[in-house]
């Protein structure tokens, strides 16, 4: 190979290399755009471990995690319900959920109609949980109870809630109800007796997951998410196993 055929063919090669980087340059960052931070318009940022399928694509968070935005409002279903994500704590790993049914002025009784539970989800119960118990259409007027639901009653059959049901069964059957409900409530102070249960209700209650520490990822320039149920780092040049930087690092599917 002679000197002019030797310079074509560095050119050539240069030109090879600089496009192959060029293509994987934008393939990664066509997976680095998709994950960040997504706003349905009110409430909190949506972040890894949440992601919205409207917006972001299934690595930028974990499956549970699934926020959907309705009306401009973050919405998370737990427990057969829609809840209102009212706020996200990526600092201590909560979240605050109030359920959407009670924002929704047709509505005029807005009670729950079944018991809540976190069976299934990657969630837990924050330290401030306490529980709201409602009882419906009982053949009987509960005299000590606090909170009284003149909108589930009629003059035969009365409903109500209690923050305490074991002094409700000193003197009554639960029996003689014909359901009875417990919900979530964030727990403060007595001040809950003065309000109607549709306001302690909105105040919503805590839930905290247990995750991965995506605070190394961010500070090392990437964003966090989520591959085959494990933990990724999405980077500006590959995607990563912990952060960016040169540690382990998975394949980049340009799919």
């Amino acid at each position: 190979m002679d000197h002019k055929s030797l310079s074509r063919y560095k050119v050539s090669l240069m030109i090879l290399i600089l496009t192959s980087l060029v293509i994987r340059a934008q393939s990664v960052t066509q997976k680095f755009t998709p994950c960040l931070p997504f706003n349905c318009g009110n409430g909190p940022n949506i972040s890894y471990p949440f992601w919205t399928p409207q917006k972001q694509e299934p690595y930028c968070g974990s499956p549970q995690f699934s926020i959907t935005c309705h009306d401009k409002t973050p919405i998370l279903k737990l427990s057969d319900d829609d809840y209102i994500v009212k706020d996200i704590n990526y600092v201590n790993n909560s979240v605050l959920l109030a359920v959407s049914e009670l924002f929704n002025d047709k509505n005029s009784c807005p009670t729950p109609l079944h018991n809540f539970s976190i069976s299934g989800s990657p969630f837990d119960y924050g330290l401030d949980f306490a529980e709201l118990h409602f009882f419906y259409n009982c053949s009987f007027n509960d005299e000590s109870a606090r909170i009284n639901l003149s909108c589930a009653s009629n003059r035969s059959h009365h409903s109500f809630a209690l923050f305490h049901p074991e002094f409700l069964q000193k003197d009554y059957s639960v029996d003689l109800c014909q359901a009875t409900v417990t919900t979530p409530i964030t727990a403060v102070d007595l001040d809950f007796v003065k309000m109607n249960y549709t306001e302690i209700l909105k105040n919503g209650f805590s839930l905290k997951w247990n995750g991965v520490d995506c605070s190394k990822c961010v500070k090392s320039g990437g964003r966090c998410g989520s591959l085959d149920d494990n933990f990724i780092c999405i980077c500006n040049d590959q995607v990563r196993s912990g952060k960016c930087g040169k540690f382990s690092y998975y394949p980049l599917n340009d799919s």
